[in-house]
């Protein structure tokens, strides 16, 4: 025993003699005069006096000894009770093993474990309740456990001795080294069936979930709220072209989204994590792959949460469109030109009356000039009424013809992306006047427009969508009685939104096809009469404008489609528009340079411009030489589209060689403009006229040129 002990020891034993002497004073020898005096009145008396204190005392220690020992045992015995109580009935298992590996102790979970009687495990080796392929395992740890102690886990099955059914534990071993005594490795024993089957099941699911992912065509991700890709399956990685470890991890938007989109993509993430919006369930974005190229992909959003408040990412799973996009251009460009073959003829017939009278009147003036000069040869007073009159009525059909082409040209405009700002009414009554011919036959065509605001949008598209409906309101229509069929056109404003109607009195459209009108391919028209494309693309386009397309039908009755669209929906566009030129004071002259494969384009131009120095060149490539021979011109005039060397051609050599010279070039042109001649004029800012060229405009836009560069 250490001296702090034996110290400790002497300390309670004196305190439990003084206590002894305080309760023998009080209960034994307070009044009692015999011990507290002299016996008898002999001195004697006073040892027997102190070996009675003595034994007095020496009995109260026994008693109050007695006491406590008594206490002391009984709470000894209940918490052995206690404790065995825990012992046994623990919901873990607990093993007591010796230095051999024999069992000491087993309680009574762990006998349940093994279906066996506690008792009979004792003295048997322990390694033998695990399975077989278990003990090398375990007795590595044990042999290491009993070199050093320490604390340790392993992951083993236990068997059960009747029906040999494995149960999985973890088995936490310990020792506690004893100076009487070996140590011993005290086991504890925690059934992990249930976490084992959880964790099956979410393998399984996990398994079956991945499975999911690298079968679906469609690409899967995951993005977190750092906006990083925290999930991503092959279908995604192949659209990409990327392997999965390039892309988790990494910054979505900066990796995978256009520069051009980043901002808008960014921003609407950014919100749905905040909660400031709702999720946007369908979002369409172009993605970029690791080689550079480009993917229109339409995205299903959904978000994740950590808890009801906390958004914590993304999940989406996008669908290249790409290809979808391209067929749906092409299928619109096919339903535009079918369009055009219904009003063709419409086309043919307005175009035949101004011509009719253009031509009769043209050839008059050509039988008549040749006598006319003889005349003025042979007198000065000639009248010349009747030709002048000829020569008006020339020129009114060329521009009835003018304004008809300008209208087609609209309509047939392969620009998919060009926005401007339009006048509703104008778009409308261009459709208008292409139908006039499939509705003269069938109904009245009745137009109101009201006072409205104009609207950012691509005229063509939208002239295509409103020639569908006049079409469609026309074919449902019998041939035959057109005072009692009327197809009314109504443009308004409403609030924010441009609507128009167009509503005819024909057949309708029965209930059960209602659902179905804007379905791609569907139609009741007979075979060859229809492509089941028409309102489907009009659905389309009205959409991207941010619009919506609506029907109300009844049988019997008629039909009508309602457009709505939005105010000044988006920025426009549309290449800049030279401003109309000020008249420039005729005194200003200078070297001009007419390129145009037609010559009686040149000739024209050239009488225009009669003041000036002209000179002509039949091709780019003509005007090319004369300039790199060192011929110099105040201003270019040239065609667009010219066959082998284009105008576009002529612009880009003079803006490399004589960079100068190429800010002097006037474009003219008939209204085709391919995607290169777009792309010429987002960087440029050269004048360009569509023809036929007004006199006036030319000769004042002209003029300012050559005044430009002369100075004052």
């Amino acid at each position: 025993m250490s001296d702090r002990a034996r110290d400790s020891t002497r300390d309670a034993e004196e305190a439990l003699r003084r206590t002894a002497e305080q309760r023998l004073s009080a209960e034994l020898l307070g009044d009692d005069p015999q011990l507290n005096g002299e016996v008898g009145g002999h001195p004697s008396h006073a040892a027997l006096r102190k070996l009675i204190h003595e034994l007095r005392v020496h009995q109260v220690e026994l008693r109050m000894q007695n006491d406590e020992l008594r206490r002391s045992q009984e709470e000894t015995l209940v918490a052995r009770s206690e404790l065995y109580d825990l012992f046994n009935h623990a919901p873990v298992g607990y093993a007591v093993v010796d230095e051999h590996g024999l069992v000491v102790q087993v309680n009574e979970t762990l006998a349940v474990m093994v279906d066996q009687d506690p008792l009979s495990l004792v003295s048997k080796p322990f390694v033998r309740l695990l399975a077989e392929r278990d003990h090398r395992l375990f007795l590595a740890r044990f042999r290491a456990i009993s070199r050093k102690p320490e604390r340790k886990q392993i992951e083993c099955r236990l068997v059960a001795t009747h029906d040999g059914l494995e149960r999985p534990v973890v088995i936490t071993a310990r020792t506690h080294p004893s100076e009487d005594e070996a140590p011993r490795l005290l086991l504890t024993i925690t059934d992990i069936s249930e976490r084992k089957q959880v964790e099956e099941a979410l393998r399984y699911e996990k398994e079956r979930a991945q499975q999911y992912l690298d079968v679906a065509a469609t690409t899967l991700i995951a993005i977190d709220a750092h906006q990083r890709i925290t999930l991503i399956n092959p279908a995604g990685c192949e659209l990409l072209g990327y392997a999965a470890d390039e892309l988790l991890g990494q910054n979505w938007f900066e990796l995978c989204v256009p520069a051009g989109e980043r901002a808008k993509v960014m921003q609407v993430f950014n919100r749905i994590i905040a909660g400031d919006v709702e999720e946007v369930a369908y979002f369409e974005h172009d993605v970029v792959r690791k080689d550079g190229s480009r993917r229109q992909v339409a995205w299903h959003n959904s978000v994740l949460r950590d808890g009801p408040e906390q958004n914590v990412g993304l999940f989406s799973s996008g669908v290249d469109i790409s290809d979808k996009r391209r067929i749906e251009v092409q299928l619109a460009q096919a339903d535009r030109m079918a369009s055009i073959g219904l009003v063709a003829a419409g086309v043919a017939h307005e175009i035949n009356n101004p011509l009719t009278y253009l031509l009769y009147h043209a050839g008059i003036l050509a039988e008549d000039l040749p006598e006319l000069a003889d005349g003025v040869k042979a007198s000065k007073q000639l009248d010349l009424t009747d030709l002048v009159g000829r020569a008006r009525s020339a020129a009114e059909g060329a521009e009835r013809i003018q304004v008809i082409v300008q209208r087609l040209r609209v309509f047939t405009h392969v620009d998919e992306e060009r926005l401007e700002s339009l006048t509703l009414a104008d778009v409308v009554d261009s459709a208008v006047e292409m139908a006039t011919n499939e509705v003269r036959f069938r109904a009245r065509l009745v137009t109101k427009h009201e006072p409205a605001d104009p609207l950012v949008a691509n005229a063509g598209q939208l002239c295509q969508v409103f020639l569908n409906l006049l079409v469609n309101a026309a074919h449902a229509i019998e041939e035959g009685d057109v005072e009692g069929n009327e197809i009314r056109v109504h443009s308004r404003q409403e609030g924010d939104e441009l609507v128009v109607e167009v509503e005819d009195t024909g057949r309708g459209i029965a209930p059960e096809n209602m659902d179905r009108v804007f379905e791609p391919f569907f139609t009741t028209k007979e075979i060859g009469t229809g492509s089941g494309l028409g309102l489907s693309i009009c659905q389309r386009i009205v959409g991207t404008h941010g619009g919506q397309l609506s029907v109300r039908s009844t049988v019997g009755e008629g039909t009508c489609f309602t457009v709505r669209l939005p105010v000044g929906h988006r920025e426009s566009t549309r290449e800049a528009s030279p401003e109309e030129p000020t008249p420039v004071s005729s005194g200003v002259r200078g070297r001009v340079l007419v390129i145009d494969d037609e010559p009686m384009i040149r000739e024209v131009v050239a009488v225009m411009l009669e003041e000036h120095e002209i000179t002509q060149a039949s091709s780019g490539t003509e005007a090319r030489d004369r300039i790199a021979a060192g011929e110099r011109y105040d201003v270019m005039i040239c065609d667009l589209m010219m066959p082998h060397f284009t105008g576009m051609d002529l612009h880009g050599w003079l803006e490399a060689n004589h960079p100068d010279l190429a800010e002097r070039v006037i474009f003219i042109t008939g209204g085709v403009f391919t995607p290169k001649a777009r792309e010429l004029f987002q960087h440029v800012s050269n004048p360009c006229l569509e023809k036929p060229v007004k006199a006036n405009e030319l000769r004042s836009l002209v003029a300012q040129q050559i005044a430009s560069r002369q100075g004052p």
